[in-house]
């Protein structure tokens, strides 16, 4: 069966998209590796785990546009797509999420801190009741 120019223009063009949202999911996983602990484990996990939905995507891609087949206008769709967006709209966008992951940590610091004030003043409670109970005041 003989690809026709149209099929490959469609397929470049959604080449593009793909690379655009491969782009999305490196900057996602990126910002999510500069604020994790750090830890070659927690490096390796992230890097892996960026690599399983590429190579799956890119899988899926293929089979569903090109009959399998790696062309090299898709990958050369992907690169120019990614490199446009990494250096433009993605520092913006990384950016964005670095304050929203702040502003989550900053609250779930917050909220923590809460819990742990408030579950020490009832542990003290706690711990004045039962005093109370194990030695309880004499009656005269």
């Amino acid at each position: 069966m003989e690809i026709t120019l149209y099929s490959q223009t469609i397929t470049f063009l959604w080449s593009f998209a793909m690379g655009a949202a491969l782009t999305v999911i490196y900057i996602i996983t990126d910002t999510a590796r500069e604020l994790s602990p750090p830890g070659k484990f927690m490096i390796f996990a992230e890097d892996m785990l960026f690599t399983f939905i590429v190579s799956t995507a890119n899988l899926l891609f293929a089979i569903a546009r090109t009959q399998g087949y790696i062309r090299w206008y898709v990958v050369t769709a992907q690169l120019i797509s990614f490199i446009a967006i990494y250096f433009t709209v993605g520092r913006l966008l990384k950016r964005i999420l670095k304050a929203v992951m702040k502003l989550i940590k900053f609250c779930k610091r917050k909220i923590l801190g809460a819990f742990r004030d408030m579950s020490a003043k009832f542990s003290q409670k706690m711990l004045q009741t039962v005093k109370k109970i194990k030695n309880p005041p004499k009656i005269p």
